[in-house]
C-alpha cells in the first residue's frame, strides 16, 4: 500500500520542493496543509504514515503540534519528522522531547529528507518505500539466494514460479529506476552544459563591451587633450595681450573702469588656462603616457622653495606660515616637477581657504622606509559630507566664496599614487585641516 504523507508548511515554494523530492522518491500519496490547525485537523482524519512539519508555522510551534499529535489519544502512530530553517542542539533536544523520529535542517534540495525517511523505513516494518525495497529485497536474494529461496518456500504461500514472477517484477523495476538515474544525469549534463555555453557567451560578450568602452574612453582621453591643446595658445595669447594693454604697452589712457574690466578678463582668462592644464594632466593620467623622471630630491628643501615662491602670496593674503624641517632627511626617488605641482596645489588650498589672519604649517619627518610631509591651515576644516569624497573630480568645497577647477586634488592623489605614495587628511585641531603625503624613498626599481 502506498504510504501516505503529510507536508504541513506555510511556504508554498518549500511545499512545492518537498513534494517533488517525495515524488520522485515514488511517494504520491502526499496530502498538503498551510497551518498548524489545519495540518492536526488532517493528520487526525487523514492518519498519515509519515507527517513533514515545519518548526514555525503562523499559528503553532511546530515542537508544540509533533507533541499534541503524540499526547491526543488519537490512535495515530504516524512518523514525524521536523523540519527547521536553522536546526541546532537545542531544536534536536526539543524534537526528541516532543515525541519526533527525526529533525532536520531545511535545504535547497531536500536530499537528506529522502535519507531519512529511508532510516525510519528501516525501524519500521508498516512504512515502506516503493522502490528502494525492491533493492533491498533484490540486494538479499543476490547475496543469499538459498537462504531466501528456503525461507520463502517455508513460509511464503506462494508457488516458486509465483516467487520468480515476483523477483523478475522488482528486477524490472530496478531496470526503470537504472533508466530513470540515467536519463537523469544525462539532463543533469545537458543543463551544466549549456550553463557553460551561457557563461562562456556572457565571458564573449562581457570582454567585448569591455574592449569597446576601452576604445570609448581612448576616444574621449585623445578629444580631451586635443581640444585643451587648441584652447592653451589662444588662451595665452589672450592673457599676453591684455599685460600688455594694462602695463601701458600700447599707446592710449585707460580709465579706472576699463582696468578693472581688463583685470577682471585677465583673471577669467588665467582660471581658464589652469582648467585647460588641468584637464592635460588629467588625460594623460588616465592614458597611461604620463612619465615620472626620478631623481633624488631633498623634499624638506623642495619645500622651502615652494615657501619663498609663495611668500608673496601669503603676505598679501595676512597669513603666517611656521616650517619644521629637519636639518638633514634622507634622499628620495621621484619626480620633482610632479611633486612640486602636488605641494603647490594643497599650500594653495591652504591659503584659499585658511581664515583671516589664519596659520599655515609645513613640516616633514623621516619614517625609516618613507618621508611624511603635511601641509595645515586653520580654516574652517573640510565638512563632514565631503571628508570621504574630496579626492573625486570636479568637487569644491564653499563653490560660491573661492574659485578652482576641481581638479587640483584628484590630480594631487594621482601623481602620488605615481610615486606608490599615498595622501590623505585629518581634522587640524582646533580649527581647519592638515594634509598628509608619504612618499617611499626608493622608487629607482618601480615600473610606471
Amino acid at each position: 500500500m502506498m504510504p501516505k504523507i503529510l507536508v504541513v508548511d506555510d511556504n508554498t515554494q518549500d511545499q512545492k520542493c518537498i513534494a517533488k523530492c517525495l515524488k520522485k522518491g515514488g511517494f504520491d500519496d502526499i496530502i498538503i496543509a498551510s497551518n498548524g490547525q489545519e495540518g492536526m485537523m488532517k493528520a487526525f482524519c487523514e492518519k498519515p504514515d509519515l507527517i513533514i512539519l515545519d518548526t514555525i508555522l503562523p499559528d503553532y510551534d511546530g515542537f508544540d503540534i509533533c507533541q499534541q499529535i503524540r499526547t491526543s489519544g488519537h490512535s495515530l502512530n504516524s512518523k514525524i519528522i521536523l523540519m527547521t530553517g536553522c536546526i541546532e542542539a537545542i531544536d534536536t533536544l526539543r524534537a526528541k522531547h516532543a515525541g519526533a523520529d527525526d529533525c532536520l535542517a531545511k535545504s535547497a534540495d531536500y536530499s537528506h529528507l529522502m535519507q531519512s525517511i529511508e532510516r525510519l523505513n528501516m525501524n519500521s516494518a508498516a512504512f515502506t518505500i516503493p522502490e528502494n525495497s525492491a533493492n533491498n529485497n533484490v540486494g538479499n536474494r543476490i547475496a543469499h539466494p538459498q537462504s531466501v529461496n528456503s525461507a520463502y518456500l517455508r513460509k511464503s504461500p506462494h508457488s516458486s514460479n509465483q516467487h520468480l514472477t515476483l523477483l523478475e517484477e522488482e528486477i524490472t523495476l530496478l531496470k526503470k529506476k537504472n533508466e530513470y538515474l540515467n536519463q537523469e544525469v544525462e539532463t543533469r549534463s545537458w543543463a551544466y552544459e549549456k550553463m557553460r555555453a551561457e557563461i562562456h557567451a556572457l565571458y564573449k560578450e562581457l570582454e567585448e563591451k569591455n574592449k569597446q568602452l576601452e576604445k570609448i574612453n581612448e576616444i574621449k582621453s585623445n578629444f580631451v587633450s586635443d581640444v585643451s591643446h587648441e584652447f592653451k595658445n589662444p588662451l595665452s595669447v589672450i592673457t599676453q595681450s591684455i599685460e600688455l594693454i594694462l602695463n601701458g604697452s600700447i599707446e592710449g589712457t585707460l580709465s579706472t573702469d576699463q582696468k578693472n574690466i581688463l583685470k577682471l578678463g585677465k583673471n577669467s582668462v588665467q582660471r581658464l588656462i589652469r582648467l585647460v592644464t588641468d584637464l592635460l594632466d588629467l588625460s594623460k593620467i588616465e592614458s597611461g603616457t604620463i612619465r615620472l623622471k626620478r631623481e633624488q630630491i631633498d623634499l624638506a628643501k623642495l619645500l622651502q622653495e615652494l615657501v619663498l615662491s609663495f611668500s608673496p602670496i601669503i603676505s598679501k593674503a595676512n597669513l603666517t606660515i611656521h616650517t619644521e624641517f629637519p636639518k638633514k632627511i634622507d634622499l628620495i626617488w621621484g619626480d620633482q616637477d610632479k611633486l612640486y605641482q602636488v605641494f603647490s596645489n594643497l599650500l594653495s588650498n591652504a591659503i584659499k581657504y585658511n581664515s583671516e589672519q589664519g596659520v599655515i604649517g609645513i613640516a616633514v619627518s623621516d619614517n625609516g622606509e618613507t618621508v611624511r610631509a603635511s601641509v595645515s591651515d586653520t580654516g574652517n576644516g573640510i565638512p563632514q559630507e565631503y571628508s570621504s569624497k574630496i579626492f573625486d573630480r570636479y568637487v569644491r568645497i564653499l563653490e560660491e566664496q573661492q574659485e578652482g577647477t576641481g581638479l587640483g586634488l584628484p590630480i594631487a592623489k594621482e601623481l602620488v599614487n605615481l610615486h606608490q605614495g599615498s595622501i590623505w587628511l585629518e581634522n587640524n585641531q582646533p580649527h581647519g585641516t592638515i594634509f598628509f603625503v608619504e612618499l617611499p624613498k626608493d622608487l629607482r626599481k618601480t615600473e610606471r
